[in-house]
């Protein structure tokens, strides 16, 4: 029996639901077998963290403009089915079912002791401590990881909440690469708190080697790899070692799982 990986879906089941929405998020979960969801928080001009990917209403929802220009209750009567179109034929089943934006806090509240990677989308360490200060409200610090791109983020989860799981910056990233393959030159201590989630390449250098992967783990460092939707990546990924595969398809991803784990009836 082979160990399988953890199975984070990408914003929701996206493959199949309206992305970043609690019924992509239900259905990642008690559908296609989900472990962790993945997803992304804005600010709305009230100061309400909302889970949405782009700072822009266009491509998901009937809004225009910037996220933070709007109340979040103007927000959330938006559609955010409204971009969906699974077979990019411009067919968009699901618009006015009543999928609507929804808030980080209502995310704590419908998936309570569910495992949540929340990516904070703004340099901002406003939105940081109101995203900490709703993982600390629902004691979810457990279940989660939160982090960003953005190198200022990951230095305020640091400093202000040092035993938060907490997502790698870009910087973080490419520095501990480098480190990989010269470190005498770049020595830092484990890191037991940290995640590493990454392409499995960017701008010519391969994350997903299995160098790279010995070195993170070798400092404590959780590694993820993302958006994986092939079944040969996939494997691949967990051959060399991944802990996490972010997957727009959670239920290719099961499947492969099971077989690991010798549960998949079809595995005979």
């Amino acid at each position: 029996m082979e160990t399988p990986v953890l199975n984070i879906a990408h914003r929701g089941a996206s493959r199949f639901w309206p992305e970043n929405t609690i019924e992509a998020f239900k259905a990642a979960f008690e559908t296609f077998g989900a472990e962790m969801i993945e997803f992304d928080v804005h600010l709305s001009k009230d100061g309400v963290p909302v889970v949405i990917h782009d700072a822009r209403l266009e491509r998901t929802t009937n809004g225009r403009g910037y996220v933070s220009h709007f109340l979040f209750e103007e927000l959330s009567k938006l559609d955010a089915a409204w971009g969906f179109a699974p077979g990019q034929n411009g067919i968009f089943p699901m618009r006015g079912t009543g999928i609507s934006i929804p808030s980080l806090e209502s995310i704590f509240q419908n998936f309570p002791n569910r495992k949540l990677a929340i990516e904070i989308k703004e340099r901002s360490s406003d939105l940081t401590h109101k995203v900490m200060a709703l993982v600390e409200k629902y004691g979810a610090g457990e279940n989660c990881v939160v982090g960003s791109k953005y190198h200022a983020v990951s230095g305020t989860l640091q400093k202000s909440y040092p035993t938060v799981r907490r997502f790698y910056s870009q910087v973080e990233i490419v520095t501990q690469f480098f480190a990989a393959s010269s470190p005498a030159r770049h020595r830092s201590g484990p890191d037991p708190c940290a995640v590493s989630s990454m392409p499995l390449e960017r701008c010519g250098l391969p994350f997903a080697s299995r160098d790279f992967i010995d070195h993170l783990h070798a400092k404590g460092v959780t590694v993820f790899f993302w958006t994986v939707n092939d079944p040969a990546q996939m494997e691949m990924l967990i051959a060399r070692g991944a802990d996490g595969i972010i997957t727009d398809d959670p239920g290719l991803l099961n499947s492969l799982n099971r077989r690991r784990r010798g549960t998949d009836p079809t595995n005979v």
